[in-house]
């Protein structure tokens, strides 16, 4: 009888022991798997960020552009204008 009982009392603690190794695997499975989480959700950060710049750049380079379009007309204007007079003064 008392064998029986040391048996079950052996048992039973392998079988706790199992418990605590199950226990301390899924948590270590759920911290690997908010890491995972975070890593993720910063990757969207970075990725909305970099869309976002890139948008930002797209605008800034174009309104460049615009700008520049605008300086070219008005030198273009400008050279005609004084064309023109220097036509006018020898007519």
């Amino acid at each position: 009888m008392i064998i029986m009982e040391e048996i079950l009392v052996v048992d039973l603690a392998e079988e706790v022991q199992l418990q605590e190794e199950k226990e301390a695997l899924l948590q270590d499975v759920k911290a690997d798997l908010e890491a995972t989480e975070i890593q993720l959700q910063e990757k969207v950060v970075l990725e909305a960020t970099e869309v976002r710049l890139q948008e930002e750049v797209k605008e800034e380079k174009a309104e460049f552009l615009k700008e520049h379009q605008d300086a070219q007309k008005a030198l273009v204007i400008h050279q005609d204008q004084e064309d023109q007079e220097e036509t006018n003064t020898f007519c």
